[in-house]
């Protein structure tokens, strides 16, 4: 009798040690004291997130899937949880592993962001680094906005190392660029040929500002960009683009706000009963799962990219353009579904359960035996 006690206690440790980490170690990725601004203040939560959002995000996702692949689409499908077939991914590595040479710095952006949603990690494309390719840049000030918050975001996806020292490229270089687009109005401008402000870049600059939150600069940046934000939303919610309401602004805006941890049914931005998302939804989705950057429009892939995008950074509560859990060097695929970055408490709770695992084999040990000992004795 004691024997099966101790057995079924067994069982039940060796079950509850089997918890898979992202359990028990899946904090957000931002803390829970977020950096209050002067006018706005979150708190990085959304409440919103309900069974139509679900249902939007699944039908996008496969609508998207059926569809060539575009600029983020790779990204997309990654971030929301739904891998691209595995015959379009491997293809696309294939190319990648093969290319040493890109047409400019939003395309690099590109192909890093996406491999690195296919689960493969861009230090190491079938042996070809695009990191190092970062490194070719020499045009930086000449570069657009889009280049630069793209060229960012890819660099802060995974925890992908650019030396400060890069007299060429680096984080720093970047951000002060992208600074210098921003408007007296708190808009940015798209590129240095243009004077005029638009929604779409501006909550883009936002995105990537987002992991520099600790520069005094930045801040005072986030802050007024997100007042021109609000100076130009529509008394519906909507952003327009030529005086017509569209999809893509108002998606980036919330992919901005959820990395920002600004509630999407924020009162500041909410002039109707409909949070952010919600009016995404409901007046840009067609039927067949697309969506369409005009009111009553087509599919459009890049919308519904984006649109993917808006859905999957409101369910997690984050950035879709970070990975949940950095991915190590390896030559073959990962994973296409990444879990949450775990960080130091992934660490502790590996070793803990190595220290539980052989605790409890010293005791299943023990107890073998006991028993053989017992049954001699008999």
């Amino acid at each position: 009798m004691k024997t099966k006690i101790i057995s079924l206690f067994l069982t039940a440790i060796i079950c509850a040690s089997s918890v898979p980490s992202y359990v028990l170690a899946n904090p957000h990725s931002r803390s829970s004291s977020q950096i209050v601004y002067d006018t706005y203040k979150y708190n990085n939560i959304n409440d919103i997130w309900d069974i139509e959002l679900s249902s939007a995000l699944s039908i996008s996702c496969d609508w998207l899937s059926n569809q060539q692949n575009d600029s983020l689409s790779y990204v997309a499908l990654g971030a929301s949880g739904k891998a691209a077939s595995s015959t379009d991914v491997n293809y696309y590595i294939s190319e990648l592993s093969l290319k040493h040479k890109f047409s400019s710095l939003l395309d690099l952006s590109y192909a890093v962001l996406n491999s690195t949603f296919c689960g493969y990690n861009a230090t190491n494309i079938l042996g070809n680094n695009l990191i190092r390719e970062f490194y070719k840049i020499q045009n930086v000030q000449n570069q657009s906005l889009e280049a630069l918050c793209y060229a960012l975001i890819a660099i802060n996806s995974n925890p992908y190392k650019i030396s400060k020292e890069s007299i060429n490229f680096n984080a720093d270089i970047c951000v002060d660029k992208i600074l210098s687009f921003q408007n007296s109005n708190g808009g940015f401008k798209i590129s240095n040929n243009s004077d005029n402000s638009n929604i779409s870049s501006t909550a883009l600059a936002l995105i990537a500002l987002s992991e520099y939150e600790d520069q005094q600069k930045v801040i005072e940046s986030i802050k007024n960009g997100l007042e021109y934000i609000k100076q130009n939303q529509n008394r519906y919610g909507d952003f327009e683009i030529n005086g017509q309401p569209c999809s893509i602004p108002l998606s980036y805006v919330i992919i901005a706000f959820c990395s920002l941890g600004i509630p999407l049914d924020s009162p500041e931005f909410n002039h109707t009963s409909e949070n952010l998302t919600s009016l995404l939804v409901h007046k840009y989705s067609n039927i067949d799962g697309s969506f369409a950057n005009e009111l009553n429009g087509e599919g459009d892939v890049f919308a519904t990219e984006l649109a993917v995008l808006a859905l999957s950074s409101t369910r997690n509560n984050s950035s879709p353009f970070k990975l949940k859990t950095p991915l190590v060097v390896n030559p073959t695929k990962i994973s296409q579904n990444p879990v949450k970055d775990s960080g130091p408490e992934q660490n502790e709770f590996n070793k803990t359960s190595i220290i539980v695992l052989g605790a409890i084999s010293l005791i299943l040990l023990l107890t073998i035996l006991i028993n053989i000992r017992r049954k001699r004795r008999k």
